[in-house]
């Protein structure tokens, strides 16, 4: 970590000057903190440290509130920019692992190796401690911020995310919910996890097939997630078996909308025509038997699906079913009676 300093506090204190540049003029008293406070940062002593508390203490009411929101975005710039900075102190990751492990004075059996690393799970827990939230809005602006910083971009686009963030308020008016919580939970698999862990799984054959080995095996769990939210029964007296039950339906809701986007994606790729094999072609047979059921299109509105496109064939019908899946948990989600039609 001793390398990568200078290069994060340089990330760091860019990203804070940035924010310095958005501000309206602060208070006088606010200012002489945040100047102390930077000097300490730089320098830390016991002297700079009695002038920062005798500063913090001769500052009126209102403003209490802006010195500790700098402190705070201080803090979360900072955050930003080591993950920035983490980014770009990874090296080699799981092929360079493998080749140690491959190379080393106690080199392993790949194939030993293979097994041990497929019979392994890494499991994800969500918790659904309302301290540890922090407001999703605060979340896309930083992850903003970060973006610009990969891709280069403009400082008018750093500016504009972060004082985005400035702008918007910290921390929630009302007490989330368990319902809230369970919110949270899936945006944070939808955001990341639901490319992330494929990406994982991705690397992982790319290795083993360097190392002349089969891929991961299907149906191996390298990565599961599991969540407390809108399950813990047993420590939080708002969560109720009601509550329980209306959270299913909401990730159910959710599960079957990710899939359905992912599905639509697929009905662009996968457009070959005639040529499949035996087995699609007769699976596509007793889905043309099928009672008819309306398709969900995003394109071709009123043109029938071409026959001669099994794979699309296939995606229309599993589309089908997946936008049912959905309509029907939103529809339990919220009260109401299912739409008929079947589910996945």
């Amino acid at each position: 970590r001793q390398e990568a300093l200078p290069p994060l506090q340089s990330a760091a204190n860019r990203l804070y000057g940035l924010l310095q540049d958005t501000l309206p003029p602060l208070p006088a008293n606010v200012e002489a903190f945040e100047t102390l406070t930077a000097l300490h940062a730089q320098a830390p002593s016991s002297k700079s440290l009695r002038a920062l508390r005798v500063q913090a203490e001769s500052l009126a009411s209102e403003e209490c509130l802006p010195a500790a929101r700098l402190g705070l975005e201080r803090l979360q710039l900072a955050t930003v920019a080591d993950r920035h900075q983490g980014l770009h102190r990874k090296a080699g990751g799981f092929a360079e692992a493998i080749g140690r492990l491959k190379s080393g004075p106690e080199a392993l059996d790949m194939s030993h190796l293979r097994a041990e690393l497929l019979s392994q799970t890494v499991e994800l827990v969500f918790t659904a401690h309302p301290t540890q939230a922090a407001r999703r809005s605060l979340l896309v602006k930083y992850a903003q911020v970060l973006e610009a910083l990969e891709q280069e971009a403009a400082e008018d686009t750093l500016k504009r995310s972060i004082f985005g963030a400035w702008r918007t308020r910290s921390l929630r008016n009302t007490r989330p919910s368990p319902d809230d919580e369970a919110r949270r939970a899936l945006n944070a698999v939808e955001d990341s996890l639901w490319t992330a862990v494929p990406a994982l799984y991705r690397e992982v054959d790319a290795v083993l097939a360097a190392q002349g080995l089969p891929k991961v095996d299907a149906g191996t769990r390298l990565v599961s997630v599991a969540s407390w939210a809108g399950g813990d029964r047993d420590g939080n007296p708002f969560v109720t078996h009601q509550v329980t039950q209306q959270v299913l339906w909401l990730c159910r809701m959710r599960g079957a909308r990710k899939f359905l986007e992912d599905l639509n994606a697929l009905m662009f790729e996968l457009s070959m025509h005639s040529t499949c094999s035996p087995a699609l072609a007769a699976y596509t047979q007793t889905i043309e038997r099928l009672p008819s059921q309306p398709s969900h299109w995003d394109f071709w509105q009123d043109h029938a699906l071409s026959h001669d496109e099994p794979y699309r064939l296939v995606l229309q019908h599993l589309r089908n079913q997946l936008a049912n899946t959905a309509a029907h948990y939103e529809a339990l989600y919220e009260g109401r009676s299912p739409p008929e039609g079947p589910i996945s």
